[in-house]
């Protein structure tokens, strides 16, 4: 046998997946995953568990593989008898009704992206996406061939989506708007009212709306779900809906693509032929779970889906509560559907993490407790929670959380260290430049604000102290002389770090570099601060008070 060594082989494996991959969820999730210890707390969320789904459900596929309905290949469009339950549970909340023939059935959710976007585009499009919404591996897949262009949300309106943004994002070339209703990861749900808008918008702008509504089942706030169909008689509208939510099977990889053409606008483009090459080309659903669509959808009662949000409400109730003790991170509005919370990281708050990924990766390996990075997400320094969890798991979660976060960040001092440290340590550490009057004027402000009688000799002091330099022209020198005013300045700034008397005279370095303040560090605030703060440098010079 030759040596391989000396044959060139024409072929490598290809680089151009490398990218997406590195940035989907199941690789985020892997990673976060393998940080954890198997051998310490049970992670959290278990991984590869799922709630359970109803028992229609799995009696229907059971059925259908003992009748041997679904061991054929099915036709590319979908089983009829599929497509027509799709159509007949569709049309419960729809005035202008569809027809079976406009459904089709796909691999899921995500092949009814591809298949909207690759029968719909047209050379040179571009696309307005939610952000954040659709994970970053599955845009650089789905919509590498276009422009991606985004479109913003108002928190203070629950998320609504910001009409201003979208109209500034579009031109000739947009093709189509992609909403995500219920929205995963905000967690809201939009009005009728505010679809009607959007719905107005499009057709004013000549463009389709896609809407993915995976999550319709998942609703539990007071917003009801609204389908986006229920707008075709003003704009053309595609859905995508999948049971991979609503009956807790992500693994039965089963969903669809219905049109909403109350003008034919879909047919006179040639849109439904462009759907049937596509998908003659491509993967199916799995032929025996399509057999069992119709049993799925038409039997499964009201019950099991009230239970469900019940479940998933008692649990936003849970963590909304737990989420107010941990300051670090904001939650701006309850979730009213879908299972996941997505909070901001308020960054200022912590001392050692630099972003949504660090956070993320040190959880893991500290608590056993894996959340999403917002950058998944196209949108950095957020998190995602997931709280499809029974309520002693979720309060184990949150209590892990909160131990973290603590660890982390500077929530655990006085109110008067955190004020030193946020509005004088980190502009210092960021702009030096800032000079040395500006720690004196802060330091003066933060006393001002101190409620106690014991600080009025400081307050004087330091009064005194801008006076002087102002007079003396000192305000930005190395050499300037405190002794005077040592003994007060120390025991303002012992106050100011919450530990008054727990310092012997002369034990607290003010650091200076070219008469510029970059930084301080001593027993006192390493103990408090976990001495984090911009080391001692060879070349500083300290100035003791």
């Amino acid at each position: 046998m030759a040596n391989n060594e000396s044959v060139d082989w024409q072929f490598s494996g290809s680089d151009e997946g490398k990218a997406a991959s590195e940035a989907s969820l199941s690789t985020y999730t892997s990673k976060l995953f393998a940080l954890c210890d198997p051998q310490g707390k049970p992670i959290l969320p278990p991984r590869g568990e799922t709630a359970e789904t109803s028992h229609t459900a799995e009696r229907a596929v059971v059925k259908a593989v003992l009748c041997g309905t679904g061991n054929a290949y099915a036709p590319s469009i979908g089983l009829p008898a599929a497509k027509r339950a799709v159509a007949d549970y569709l049309n419960r909340d729809l005035p202008q009704k569809l027809s079976p023939d406009d459904v089709f059935m796909t691999v899921g959710c995500k092949q009814a992206i591809e298949l909207a976007v690759d029968t719909l585009a047209k050379p040179n499009a571009n696309i307005l996406l939610p952000k954040p919404g659709y994970p970053s591996n599955l845009i650089r897949s789905i919509f590498k061939h276009l422009e991606v262009r985004n479109y913003e949300f108002l928190r203070e309106k629950k998320y609504e989506i910001d009409l201003d943004s979208v109209r500034a994002a579009a031109d000739e070339n947009t093709f189509a708007i992609f909403i995500i209703n219920p929205h995963n990861p905000n967690g809201n749900t939009y009005s009728e009212a505010h679809l009607k808008q959007l719905a107005v918008l499009a057709r004013e702008l000549g463009i389709m709306v896609v809407s993915d509504e995976v999550f319709r089942w998942s609703v539990f706030g007071c917003n009801p779900f609204v389908p986006m169909g229920k707008f075709s008689s003003i704009v053309p509208v595609v859905t995508l809906g999948s049971i991979s939510k609503g009956w807790s099977v992500p693994g039965w990889r089963t969903g669809w693509i219905a049109l909403h053409d109350l003008d034919g606008v879909f047919k006179s483009k040639n849109v439904l032929a462009a759907i049937k090459q596509f998908l003659d080309l491509n993967s199916k659903p799995p032929s025996v779970i399509q057999a069992a669509i119709p049993t799925i959808l038409e039997k499964t009662g009201k019950e099991f889906f009230q239970r469900r949000q019940c479940f998933l409400k008692a649990a936003t109730e849970f963590a909304y509560y737990k989420l107010k003790s941990i300051p670090s991170l904001t939650c701006y509005m309850k979730p009213e559907a879908c299972t996941f919370f997505w909070t901001e990281l308020n960054l200022s708050c912590f001392v050692d993490i630099e972003d949504d990924e660090d956070f993320c990766e040190k959880l893991a390996i500290e608590e056993n407790l894996v959340l999403l990075p917002g950058i998944a997400f196209t949108l950095k320094n957020w998190v995602r929670h997931s709280i499809d969890m029974h309520i002693p798991t979720l309060e184990d979660a949150f209590d892990r959380l909160k131990s973290f976060c603590d660890r982390h960040s500077i929530s655990d001092l006085s109110h008067w260290s955190r004020k030193l440290y946020r509005e004088i340590m980190i502009p210092f550490t960021l702009q030096p430049s800032l000079g040395f009057v500006f720690l004196l004027v802060k330091l003066t402000e933060s006393l001002l604000g101190m409620p106690s009688d014991k600080t009025r000799r400081s307050r004087f002091m330091f009064r005194q102290m801008l006076r002087e330099t102002s007079r003396k022209g000192l305000l930005t020198n190395p050499q300037l002389d405190l002794h005077p005013y040592g003994g007060d300045i120390q025991r303002a700034l012992i106050r100011l770090l919450g530990c008054s008397g727990a310092s012997s005279p002369g034990a607290l370095p003010v650091v200076f570099i070219g008469g510029k303040l970059v930084g301080a560090m001593d027993r006192v605030m390493a103990s408090h601060i976990n001495g984090s703060l911009v080391p001692l440098l060879k070349d500083a010079g300290a100035l003791w008070l």
